[in-house]
C-alpha cells in the first residue's frame, strides 16, 4: 500500500525499493487492479450543510491515490450534484496528510503497458523487461498481434477519465477546492478543472508526469495555462517543479493560503456560504458564460452572455433582488436551477 503514491511523489526511490523487496511483480499484476470496491464511499465522504456540499476523498491510508474506481466514484457524485436543485456550491477536500498523490501507478502501470504501442526497438526492448518483470510478456502473440485494438482499449480509458476530471467544469455548481499536504499529477488535474482553489501553507502542486515518461492527459496542459498564464503552465509541465504555496498565491493558482487545514476549510464553507447567498440562477449561469468564453471568441462570448440575459432576465430571482435592495433585507431566492444540466448522466464517455 506505501508504494502506489510514493511513486509520483518519489518514482525513482519507489521503483528501487519495488525491485528490491520483490513486490513490482504484484504491483503490475491484473489481479491487483481489483483490489477496491467501485462504490463511492469507498473512495469518498459527503457531508452536506444547508445548501453546500462538501466531496472528501476519503482514502488518507493511500494518499487519496486515483485508480479507476476513483474516477467512476467522482463521476457519479458530480452527476448528483449537478441535478440537485437545493445545492448552491461544492467543496472538494480531503483526509490525511495529503490532498493526493495522484494517480495509482500500482493500478495503471498494466494498463499502460498492455495499451503501449511497440514501435521502435527501445520501446520493445523497455516492455520486454517490464513485461518479464510483471509476468506478463506484451511481445507475446496474444498481445502483439492486435496493438491496434490495445491503443483503442487506452484510449476509451483516458477518455473516461478525462470526462470525470471534466465533471467538475461541467457541473452547474460552483466547485472550490480545499488542497493541503502534496497535491501531484492526477490531483493536479483534479484542482485545475474546480472554479476556485485555496489551500494551506504547506501545500505543493506538480505536474509530476513528465518525470515519470508520460504527458498529463487529463486536463492540466490545457487548464492550467489559463490559470497561471503561459510561460508558467509551460515551466510547471516542462520541469515537473513543485509550485510551492506562496507561488501559487502570486501566480493566482490559488485564491488564499491559509496556516492550517481547519482555518482554509472554515474559509472555504465561508466562500461557500456567501455564493450560496445569491442567486443560484445568476451564479450558475455566470459559470456557464465564464466556461463558454473560455472556450470560444471575445465576439461569440459576448452574444452568448446577450442571448442568456435575453433569456432569463425576467426570472423571479430579479424580482427579489431589487426589493431586497429596497427594503434593506437578503433577497429571498427561488430560482435553484439553470436548465439542461451539462453533466452527461451514467458512465463518463468512453
Amino acid at each position: 500500500i506505501f508504494f502506489r503514491p510514493v511513486l509520483l511523489i518519489y518514482p525513482k526511490a519507489a521503483m528501487q525499493s519495488l525491485r528490491c523487496c520483490g513486490k513490482w511483480r504484484h504491483a503490475l499484476s491484473p489481479k491487483s487492479l481489483r483490489r477496491y470496491s467501485t462504490r463511492t464511499e469507498d473512495y469518498f465522504e459527503m457531508v452536506k450543510q444547508d445548501e453546500m456540499v462538501q466531496l472528501i476523498l476519503n482514502r488518507p491510508d493511500v494518499l487519496n491515490v486515483m485508480d479507476d474506481g476513483f474516477f467512476d466514484a467522482l463521476h457519479q457524485h458530480m452527476v448528483q450534484f449537478d441535478e440537485d436543485t437545493a445545492l448552491r456550491c461544492v467543496v472538494l477536500a480531503a483526509e490525511g496528510r495529503h490532498f493526493s498523490a495522484g494517480l495509482d501507478l500500482k493500478a495503471a502501470s498494466n494498463m499502460f503497458l498492455k495499451g503501449a504501442s511497440l514501435t521502435s526497438k527501445a520501446a520493445l526492448a523497455g516492455s520486454v523487461a517490464l513485461g518479464q518483470v510483471a509476468g506478463t510478456s506484451p511481445t507475446s502473440p496474444t498481445e502483439s498481434g492486435m496493438p491496434a485494438m490495445r491503443n483503442q482499449r487506452l484510449y476509451r480509458q483516458i477518455k473516461r477519465w478525462q470526462g470525470s476530471i471534466s465533471s467538475l467544469q461541467q457541473c452547474r455548481l460552483p466547485v472550490i477546492a480545499a488542497c493541503h499536504g502534496q497535491c501531484v499529477g492526477s490531483g493536479v488535474d483534479l484542482v485545475t478543472a474546480a472554479d476556485i482553489r485555496l489551500c494551506t501553507k504547506d501545500t505543493v502542486f506538480s505536474v509530476k508526469e513528465t518525470n515519470v515518461g508520460i504527458v498529463a492527459d487529463l486536463g492540466t496542459l490545457h487548464r492550467l495555462g489559463h490559470i497561471v498564464g503561459r510561460g508558467i503552465a509551460r515551466e510547471l509541465a516542462f520541469t515537473g517543479r513543485p509550485l510551492k504555496a506562496d507561488r501559487a498565491l502570486s501566480t493566482g493558482f490559488v485564491n488564499e493560503v491559509y496556516d492550517t487545514k481547519d482555518e482554509m476549510m472554515e474559509g472555504a464553507m465561508r466562500l461557500a456560504q456567501e455564493i450560496s447567498a445569491n442567486s443560484a440562477l445568476a451564479v450558475q449561469g455566470t459559470k456557464h458564460v465564464m466556461n463558454f468564453a473560455e472556450e470560444n471568441s471575445l465576439e461569440a462570448g459576448l452574444e452568448h452572455v446577450a442571448l442568456w440575459n435575453s433569456s432569463f432576465l425576467k426570472s423571479d430571482d430579479l424580482v427579489q433582488a431589487m426589493v431586497g435592495f429596497l427594503q434593506k433585507r437578503p433577497p429571498n431566492y427561488s430560482d435553484h436551477v439553470v436548465p439542461d444540466a451539462r453533466v452527461p448522466s451514467g458512465q463518463p464517455p468512453s
